[in-house]
């Protein structure tokens, strides 16, 4: 009894074990099922690679909201690419797309391609994340909701089913992209590049001009581990794409993938760094750029993963190096454009996956150009590679077009100017990339006051409010050929808004006109708009250098609104704290006269005499001798006189004026009036070598010569 029980275990256990026997077959497919996922979430961390390399190349005032956009492009590339775009990418169809309905949400789909799923994810999330760059710091948050899901649901699986599935139509007529050049960063490339047309530039990337001006991100420390997280993450990106290695011939593909990538990208950023170095000399001897050599090493990795599977190592180095000269061309095209590119995603990912697409024929040692044993001719070849490039261009083109154009007509593709000027974070989202409170420690204090920032954060807050009350615009065309006419200075005119108190306004314009020595034949035409008045004392009289603190005491009154009395103007006083009034219209119009050392003055008659070509005595008034008639205690008198004087030199018009003052708003012409100088008075002038032309807020047809000084400005 014993034997036979023992002997019916024995068989059951032989039994079970033959039911649950693993094969080689079984063992290999979970090695690729294995290898697929694992390769699926390291190219699945390219997204971190890409956040921080974006992060890095913006503002930071755009830090969170760059994340956050990284962030999303997960998500809404999930939920698209999940609801129907893998089936319209790997379904069976027609030659143009798939339409199985059971891919839809996986209601139909087998467990056994799900790894598949979530490795076509991540390439499609790829994809969709290269737009990003393009557009940083200026799109809209439901704009990018938008493309982002039509990227990811349309625009990509249409062409991943024609190159990738055995039916799709560029497939069948021999378009060969291993891991994507094309239909992966070429295809972003295109999105990024129409998106950032209909964007436009961001504000101050080109001045009035059309000159670029260099916007640099807040910080290369991020920018470059992001860099070296999309190079790791590469490897697995060309490497994975074979999609098994249970078998030896799989094993080799791997293995020359993952080295051609190295190759292509070593080649590519060295000669990245050279070029930079040699042909952009920005600083004496050049520059050693990390940025372009960061972007150059990318784009050669982007170059070889169209042919990484099948090229040589030694073929593949030379590719990279003109891969290198590729990304340069486009980068100095997209700003020739005037098309603004953060992060030069256009000409990493559609200079790299152009030239991959264009060069595989000639560089693959099997089924090449110069394979003699190959049954499909080199024309056909070339020909398929063309054509697969041109229509993966037009596809994604015309797709993105017609979104961005319906965005912008909705007016929710751009965001405002307030928003754009103030930054994504605080006004979007509400969370500062840098908080200045999170920065606030007792260490930092030198009393008891509390927490505070650090000296260096301090001093840069200070110099980033004053540099706030600048901002440069542009010209009306109409107002420019007037001043052309008038002057017959052809040379380009700026217009420079400059608003604050009058020390700040002229430390700032003796700054720019120091600093921009190229128009040196230019004219300074110079608007001034007074923002408040001040009562003056019942007595006005000429005070000498040695009074002038008693007078500006005795001057300090409370405002009031215009009345029968004088008034002085406050546009130009130095002190902060003053809380300037524009006082009311009047009712009636009145002359714009000025009150010259007790003496009124008409201004608007002796403009109209200027314009008129008459010769006007700025300082001789109705009823009073010439100048050169007054005796030498009058003379003794003004040279003792106070006052803020600005001159600015330029070259001398028919009239003699050598600064000119632009009334432009009639709105304000009796807010401000000027005392006219002689050249003689002054020849201590530290701009005499500097001429610029400043045009602030409207060019008009006035101009006159003035005095700002506070005793004799007044109505």
């Amino acid at each position: 009894m014993e034997t036979t029980t023992a002997s019916t275990v024995a068989a059951n256990v032989t039994t079970i074990a033959a039911e649950h026997e693993m094969t080689l077959e079984d063992l290999r497919m979970s090695m690729d099922t294995f290898f697929l996922i694992i390769n699926s979430m390291l190219i699945f961390f390219l997204q971190g690679g890409f956040a921080f390399l974006e992060a890095g190349s913006v503002r930071s005032k755009n830090t969170t909201n760059i994340l956050i956009k990284n962030l999303l492009d997960i998500l809404l590339a999930c939920a698209a690419f999940w609801i129907f775009g893998y089936m319209f990418a790997y379904s069976d169809g027609n030659t143009f797309i798939g339409t199985d309905l059971g891919y839809i949400c996986s209601v139909g789909l087998d467990s056994s391609k799900y790894a598949h799923f979530f490795w076509c994810f991540v390439f499609c999330a790829t994809a969709a994340t290269i737009v990003s760059g393009a557009v940083a710091e200026r799109c809209d948050l439901p704009a990018y909701f938008a493309y982002s899901i039509v990227l990811s649901g349309l625009v990509y699986p249409v062409v991943a089913h024609w190159a990738w599935t055995p039916g799709g139509w560029l497939a069948v007529n021999g378009y060969i992209d291993f891991a994507g050049s094309g239909v992966v960063h070429h295809l972003g490339g295109v999105c990024g590049f129409v998106g950032a047309v209909f964007l436009g530039p961001r504000i101050g990337r080109f001045d009035a001009k059309g000159k670029p001006v260099d916007i640099p991100g807040h910080s290369i420390p991020l920018a470059a581990l992001g860099a070296f997280i999309l190079l790791f993450g590469f490897f697995a990106f060309n490497g994975s794409t074979q999609g098994a290695v249970g078998t030896p011939e799989d094993m080799m593909i791997v293995q020359r993938a993952v080295l051609n990538t190295m190759i292509g990208g070593c080649s590519s950023g060295l000669t990245a760094l050279i070029f930079f170095r040699y042909s952009l000399k920005q600083v004496p001897g050049g520059k050693w750029s990390l940025l372009s050599t960061i972007n150059g090493t990318l784009c050669g990795m982007i170059t070889t993963c169209a042919f990484c599977n099948l090229a040589e190592p030694h073929v593949t180095f030379i590719v990279g190096i003109f891969s290198a000269f590729v990304y340069a061309f486009i980068h100095f095209a997209m700003i020739w454009l005037k098309i603004d590119d953060p992060l030069d995603a256009v000409a990493v990912h559609s200079g790299g996956g152009i030239l991959g697409v264009l060069v595989t024929p000639l560089v693959i040692s099997e089924g090449g150009v110069f394979d003699a044993e190959n049954g499909v001719t080199a024309m056909h070849q070339i020909w398929s590679q063309l054509v697969g490039i041109l229509v993966i261009t037009a596809w994604s083109a015309v797709i993105s077009s017609i979104l961005f154009y319906i965005l912008k007509l909705n007016n929710k593709l751009r965001v405002s100017r307030k928003i754009e000027l103030q930054g994504l974070d605080l006004a979007k989202h509400g969370e500062s990339a840098y908080p200045a409170e999170a920065w606030r420690e007792l260490q930092y204090s030198n009393d008891d006051s509390g927490p505070t920032l650090p000296p260096h954060m301090l001093s840069t807050s200070t110099k980033m409010k004053e540099k706030e009350l600048f901002e440069m615009k542009n010209v009306d065309e109409k107002n420019v050929d007037e001043v052309k006419n008038k002057t017959g200075n052809e040379s380009p005119v700026f217009q420079n808004k400059m608003v604050g108190s009058w020390t700040k306004v002229n430390a700032e314009l003796r700054k720019q006109m120091l600093n921009l020595e190229d128009f040196k034949d230019s004219e300074v035409v110079l608007t001034v708009k007074p923002i408040g008045f001040r009562k003056l004392s019942s007595e006005t009289r000429l005070v000498s250098e040695a009074d002038t603190a008693s007078t500006v005491s005795s001057e300090l009154e409370k405002k009031e609104p215009i009345g029968l009395g004088g008034f002085t103007n406050d546009a130009f006083e130095g002190d902060d704290s003053e809380d300037y009034t524009k006082p009311p219209p009047d009712t009636e119009e009145k002359p714009f006269q000025e009150t010259h050392f007790g003496s009124w003055r008409n201004i608007d008659e002796e403009v109209q005499k200027r314009l008129n070509g008459e010769h006007v005595n700025g300082d001789q008034v109705d009823g009073e001798p010439n100048e050169k008639e007054v005796g030498t205690e009058n003379e003794e008198a003004q040279k003792e006189f106070h006052s803020s004087t600005l001159r600015l030199d330029a070259p001398l018009s028919d009239d003699g004026l050598s600064a000119k003052m632009e009334f432009g708003d009639d709105s304000d012409k009796e807010d401000s009036i000027y005392e006219q100088l002689d050249e003689e008075q002054l020849d201590s002038d530290p701009l005499g070598s500097v001429r610029q032309r400043v045009m602030v807020d409207t060019v008009g047809a006035t101009t006159l010569e003035f005095n700002n000084s506070r005793e004799s400005s007044m109505i």
